[in-house]
């Protein structure tokens, strides 16, 4: 069998991308190719996969990541010609995948398996749309059964029954790390906020919460689902990283709520202390409502430096619609102990929730403007809240005629709200995100250009009183670049960087001629420490692209072509428009496919 485990496509219609999070919630921006997360289910789907069919074909492909269109997915799913596609969907990435799926089947008769949100909340919908299978809830399991040529209607967890019993995830093996690179996902800065180069490690799964919003306390699962693993599993797999990533800094537990149960946390942490993994840098997600001082004290002990905690509202009325009430002194002191621990904390906030009137959510962006003013919290999310098919939030909106629109790709908390409450407008509701973001900017200004977000974005920083003449500097080496004048912008770029040794354009520049006159060894050193300086999102957008399409160049003069192609891959990733890029792609992905499948039979 040749079985494919596919991210959703990464780029839809009108130049939106996506960042999908199925198990939460996927967002979508207009024009700016966002971070992507590490499809981490689909990732432990592909390991077991290959662990149950060791004598098939099995690859994972993250077009999200490549920025596919569904154009470019087709293109690509017709050189694999798969015998089975697997998607993991929400309601944002449901109907483009579909048309993915949908090829092939009428191409090649491929069987489809959709999982995810989506068919978890309308698994009826998706099998009158032609799909072979819908898996309801967690999906892992589900789909070895169904690969193994089970009856669906025997099948828990497979349309058309419920939910299966939740899994042991000490079962699975360590997630995929060889068709996609884990290391390829650990930007910090930008929209990710992480401070370091930090890996996605899942320590946990499930969330005991049901907030009426959230799709893992109210969708993915039916009953009491929150399970943390073994400590010396997640240990083992943290300590294969470090040999196999040295550039790594330390790990992101990025999960629905990494601090439920005390005696778990407590027990990680004594064994990331013993086992001398102290020495990274960790941050998680967590519920302010399960921590206490020692959990604060006892975590910093083990190296974790943020915590990622959700607020959300403090409004009591909102609180008690969503079901989730934030005490508001007990969080101001949980806060300023974490302050003198040295914990930082991620404040997540939402507006326009079940429940919220303009006056509930400016109360709530009142008490957060005090967080930050008082240095309390160092980064913070404006989340407009979406009912997600599924939800209890969903079945309210319905119910109330609150939905101001069916279409499946506006549910995707970025690009506007999808509710209109009779006393709180969807206009109001967007002004109140705006009142928001202006606040809390203002609540702590900035002396840099840009924000730093990341330890990797104060290396590069640049003062405001700065910036006019580097930019007459830089303006001056890039006309004489671009008339030809390779010696003076050279000489130039070099003048430029004895005074402010943090630019990376004028490396660039220094790159590229060295590249042109043959001296490949200089030229790679000089885009490899661009690439390796530029782990901050918004510098990696900037700068690392093009030193990553340079390196490509360098790797095919050199008969590289499967560096080559990783290169051209972190460039697509990063500038999705660079046409020479995707051009040098598709010339060299053709030799990374196999001709045919295994001799397995596939399966009836």
């Amino acid at each position: 069998m040749k079985i494919l485990v596919c991210q959703p496509p990464g780029r839809f219609p009108g130049d939106r991308y996506v960042c999908p999070f199925p198990s939460r919630w996927t967002s979508m921006f207009q024009g700016y190719p966002v971070f992507i997360y590490y499809p981490y289910e689909l990732a432990y789907l592909s390991t077991l996969l290959k662990r149950e069919f060791p004598d098939d074909y099995v690859k994972l492909i993250d077009g999200t990541y490549l920025r596919f269109t569904a154009e470019d997915y087709i293109q690509y799913l017709d050189m694999e010609k798969p015998d089975w596609l697997i998607f993991e969907v929400d309601t944002v990435t449901y109907q483009e995948s579909l048309r993915i799926a949908k090829a092939m089947q009428s191409k090649y008769g491929t069987r489809v398996i959709i999982t995810g949100q989506y068919p978890t909340a309308y698994p009826e919908k998706v099998m009158a749309d032609g799909m072979d299978y819908a898996c309801v809830g967690e999906f892992e399991y589900a789909v070895v059964d169904i690969l193994n040529g089970l009856d669906p209607k025997t099948i828990p967890g497979v349309y058309p029954n419920s939910y299966r019993t939740v899994l042991d995830i000490d079962s699975l093996p360590d997630p995929e790390d060889e068709d996609i690179r884990r290391i390829d996902y650990s930007y910090c800065g930008g929209h990710r906020w992480t401070k370091f180069r930090e890996i996605e490690v899942h320590a946990s799964r499930g969330c005991p919460y049901t907030c009426d919003f959230c799709v893992a306390g109210t969708v993915y699962y039916e009953k009491e689902n929150w399970r943390f693993r073994s400590p010396a599993r997640i240990v083992a797999e943290i300590e294969n990283l470090r040999r196999k990533y040295p550039e790594m800094e330390g790990c992101w537990f990025n999960e629905e709520t990494h601090i439920i149960r005390k005696k778990d946390i407590m027990a990680f942490c004594q064994a990331l202390i013993d086992s001398g993994n102290n020495d990274l840098h960790y941050e998680a997600m967590a519920n302010h409502q399960r921590i206490d001082e020692e959990i604060l004290e006892m975590i910093r002990k083990a190296g974790y430096y943020k915590l990622r905690l959700g607020i959300e509202t403090i409004d009591e009325a909102t609180g008690q619609s969503i079901g989730r009430k934030t005490k508001a002194d007990r969080l101001h002191d949980l806060l300023r102990s974490a302050k003198k621990l040295g914990i930082e904390i991620y404040g997540t906030f939402m507006i326009g929730a079940s429940g919220s009137t303009p006056e509930g959510d400016r109360k709530t962006i009142e008490y957060g403007k005090k967080l930050i003013s008082e240095d309390l919290i160092s980064s913070w999310q404006c989340s407009i809240s979406v009912p997600h098919p599924g939800t209890t939030f969903h079945k309210k909106a319905i119910e109330n005629g609150w939905l101001n629109t069916n279409d499946l790709e506006s549910f995707n908390g970025s690009s506007g709200t999808v509710v209109s409450y009779p006393n709180y407008s969807s206009d109001q509701i967007m002004e109140s995100v705006r009142l928001m973001s202006r606040e809390f900017r203002d609540a702590r200004p900035q002396e840099t250009v840009r924000p730093k977000r990341s330890l990797a974005a104060e290396k590069t920083a640049i003062l405001k009183q700065d910036k006019p003449e580097i930019d007459r500097l830089v303006q001056s080496m890039n006309a004489l670049d671009a008339a030809g004048d390779t010696a003076q912008a050279v000489q130039e770029a070099t003048a430029i960087l004895q005074k402010f040794p943090q630019l990376l354009s004028p490396r660039y520049v220094i790159g590229k001629s060295h590249a042109a006159g043959g001296d490949f060894a200089k030229a790679r050193e000089e885009f490899e420490f661009i690439y390796k300086t530029a782990v901050d999102y918004d510098d990696a957008l900037m700068f690392g692209a093009g030193a990553h399409y340079r390196l490509g160049l360098i790797c095919i003069e050199e008969n590289r072509k499967d560096e080559a192609l990783q290169h051209f891959k972190m460039c697509m990733h990063l500038s999705p428009d660079h046409k020479e890029a995707r051009r040098l792609y598709w010339e060299l992905i053709p030799d990374t496919v196999p001709e045919e499948a295994t001799t397995s039979a596939l399966v009836s």
